[in-house]
């Protein structure tokens, strides 16, 4: 049985949660105090694990302080949309008979006062049918109760035909159900094939040691244990370890047999999941040995089994909860869950806020885990404001969860309590906000669209280098390989946060960048760069490596009057207003910053210069290039020197 939807109504501060879709893993995402705990909180009523518990809901605690009425105990407080599994199926018509249900689809009615009603539609035709085969009924006998309501069968055949043994039978069998009702028996078959609800709100974590004689001491006196106690219990069943084997252990190398194959199992399975440390630097050891009297208690006397985590890179081993916070939750996370699946054939699992202290790439391993060994088995809701915790490939299980005012005319508020939705752009920045910071690191991680990334200044960059590289391919000659993807970035002083947030994706990343000196030149920029190594040397270009000048720009690779030419078709200079190297204002080796100077030198009719718009001119103009190839010599061999250079890279 599958949880669909979900609608929640006077839960606190929830008046009307609106009906919302769930599926296998459902996460809520909104800001503190929003109301994604109560949400939990509800959903945990309809069918607890936890004994203290109850189905039935508190007045004092659940009902909205602000209704403007007292809680009524036929309220419904929760309704659920169920769809049935093919084994919920077969339940109803081993019993029922085939086509018993009109809909696999049912809904349920939580009441203030724990009780339910159910929406469910059951085909009474097919159910007769049913009990005609079950009982043998002839034509007349199918006749005789073919317009009698399912529902009051029993009762019309005991006043009018309970002289007819087949149908005194059909009587007899229908009585076994409640109130002799098969809608009925078709819910209580249902009923019992609910599954349970597992509410977390505090996460326990493992210590890293126990006392065994205690545990052992309490477990045979069925005494219950410290919830400490129980959770070491889990561990050593998820590493498939009894106590009494290791303790009772015949020689020596039987009790390191046991412990080692016990250690490598749950290293192994742990690590499968847990991937913040360098693979194979951390294992995890322990063993039982006798206590130490300076120890504090109850650790001072008996039997202590101790958990350790060795470090093969700093050759130490620390007690398991002297590890970090986020380490010791995952691992007690993923103990904790393992035994839920051997104990729980069907469950719903609700999470509040899980993994607060895990880094943002712990909690990725996190979701994989839920993606992995809980979804299979278990249907998942869990809240969070953390934009590591919504799933950037199944963003459709993120609902927004937001606590609602309406400002009215006289600028007072009105709260309209928690909604839960769907639509995110219909939801404050505040509850978009995990939304928004995954998918702008979801950006930067997919912005380069190859494996093989050349990082230029600007857009202008990425345009020059494909004209002339298409230009020389044409040609017969080498251009920039196709596999190279040009992109810019702004500026060489961003290319360490590029080389930061992609160098992890695996890619190979080369730089052609301008190279300029003095007040804002980049010298300094591509001196410390070259220095950091966060780059090999060999993959950092300049333009005056093709140029001999001083300081070059792109445009100086194409040369002075090569680039001259392109800006006066570009801007459609003509007569006195013709572009010309004789035309300089300003004493520079860059042509750029001449034609930059001599624009700001122009009349208001003369349109502001920009570095792209050159560069876009001659995209749409290919043929400038061919029919002037010895004004564009230079430029073709600088550039395919360049790409010879570049290309080996890959």
């Amino acid at each position: 049985m599958k949880l669909t939807k979900v609608q929640i109504t006077n839960y606190r501060g929830i008046i009307d949660s609106t009906e919302f879709d769930i599926g296998d893993v459902a996460c809520l995402v909104g800001r503190n105090e929003s109301g994604k705990t109560n949400v939990l909180k509800c959903l945990q009523h309809f069918n607890p694990v936890d004994p203290s518990v109850k189905k039935a809901f508190s007045a004092d605690l659940d009902w909205p302080r602000n209704s403007g009425r007292d809680a009524n105990d036929q309220d419904v407080i929760l309704t659920t949309t169920w769809d049935l599994s093919e084994d919920d199926v077969s339940a109803i018509e081993n019993e029922l008979g085939k086509g018993a249900l009109k809909s696999k689809q049912i809904k349920i009615n939580s009441k203030f006062d724990g009780g339910r009603t159910w929406d469910i539609s059951l085909n009474e035709k097919n159910v007769k049918a049913h009990l005609g085969s079950l009982f043998g009924l002839d034509a007349d006998q199918e006749s005789k109760i073919k317009d009698v309501p399912i529902s009051s069968l029993a009762e019309t055949i005991g006043t009018k035909y309970s002289d007819d043994e087949k149908l005194k039978s059909v009587a007899i069998h229908l009585k076994k159900y409640r109130e002799s009702k098969p809608v009925l028996r078709m819910i209580d078959i249902l009923d019992g094939r609910l599954p349970a609800v597992l509410y977390f709100e505090s996460y326990d974590r493992m210590g890293g040691k126990i006392s065994v004689d205690r545990v052992t001491a309490r477990l045979a006196k069925q005494e219950p244990l410290e919830r400490g106690e129980e959770l070491f219990l889990s561990f050593l069943d998820f590493a498939d370890v009894k106590i009494e084997d290791i303790k009772n252990s015949a020689t020596t190398e039987s009790y390191y047999s046991k412990l080692e194959r016990a250690q490598n199992r749950i290293t192994s399975q742990f690590f499968s999941f847990w991937k913040q440390n360098l693979p194979d630097q951390l294992e995890i050891r322990f063993g039982i040995e006798a206590a130490r009297p300076q120890d504090p208690p109850p650790w001072n006397s008996g039997n202590i089994f101790h958990t350790r985590i060795y470090n093969r890179l700093h050759k130490v081993t620390v007690p398991f909860d002297e590890r970090s916070a986020g380490f010791t939750w995952f691992f007690s996370f993923l103990v904790l869950f393992r035994q839920i699946k051997k104990k729980y054939p069907d469950l719903l699992i609700l999470l509040d806020e899980p993994g607060l202290s895990l880094h943002g790439l712990a909690q990725g391993d996190l979701l994989r885990f839920i993606d992995t060994e809980l979804k299979p088995h278990h249907q998942v809701i869990y809240t969070t404001h953390s934009p590591f915790m919504v799933p950037p490939n199944s963003l459709d299980r993120v609902r927004a969860v937001e606590d609602r005012v309406t400002k009215l005319s006289d600028g007072g508020l009105v709260s309209e309590g928690t909604k839960v939705t769907i639509d995110i752009l219909k939801v404050t920045p505040e509850t978009r906000f995990p939304l928004h910071a995954l998918l702008g690191y979801e950006i930067t991680q997919t912005l380069f669209v190859g494996p093989n990334v050349l990082l230029v200044e600007g857009p202008g960059d990425v345009l020059y280098l494909q004209i002339f590289s298409n230009e020389l391919r044409r040609l017969g000659r080498t251009g920039v390989d196709d596999r190279w993807t040009p992109c810019p970035t702004g500026g060489i002083d961003k290319v360490s946060a590029f080389m930061s947030l992609f160098a992890g994706n695996l890619m190979k990343i080369a730089i052609f960048t301008d190279f300029s000196k003095g007040v804002g030149g980049n010298k300094s920029a591509v001196e410390q760069l070259r220095k950091s190594e966060i780059l090999e040397s060999s993959h950092i270009f300049t333009a005056l490596d093709f140029t001999g000048l001083d300081e070059s720009d792109i445009e100086d690779v194409i040369g002075e009057d090569a680039y001259i030419a392109i800006v006066n078709e570009a801007y459609n200079l003509g007569g006195r207003l013709t572009l010309a190297a004789a035309n300089a204002v300003l004493n520079s080796p860059r042509i750029l910053k001449r034609v930059e100077a001599w624009f700001n030198t122009q009349p208001a009719s003369v349109p502001d210069f920009s570095h792209y718009q050159p560069a876009y001119w001659l995209l749409t103009h290919p043929d400038f290039i061919t029919n002037h190839q010895s004004l564009f010599s230079g430029a073709l061999n600088r550039f395919e020197n360049f790409s010879m250079k570049l290309n080996p890279l890959l």
